[in-house]
């Protein structure tokens, strides 16, 4: 009886989900920053992207960042490595750790 019920189910939410296809997009949300640097920052021509490109890329709405914290984040960055351009862990400075050790 349950297997019945269930191929009922799911019989159901095929069909459903038949309507949303047309409406909603293929993916919705942020692309993973292998894909950006891969396909959009030229990694897979040799060039390797800097952080800066990296961070605006991944967070950019319609060609600029989408909130006044983006953007602080983002000059905070492009600061720092204007002062050091050799310093590995601008990303600890500018992300300040979240954990409680």
């Amino acid at each position: 009886m349950d297997l019945i019920r269930m191929i009922g189910v799911s019989a159901r939410n095929s069909t459903n989900m038949l309507h949303y296809q047309k409406e909603l997009a293929h993916r919705i949300g942020s692309k993973p920053f292998r894909q950006v640097i891969w396909k959009e920052l030229g990694a897979n021509k040799g060039i390797k992207p800097d952080l800066v490109n990296v961070f605006y890329t991944t967070r950019k709405k319609d060609n600029s960042l989408p909130n006044a914290e983006t953007t602080q984040k983002y000059d905070e960055i492009r600061e720092i490595l204007e002062k050091d351009p050799s310093l590995p862990h601008v990303a600890q400075r500018v992300f300040k750790s979240k954990s409680r050790d």
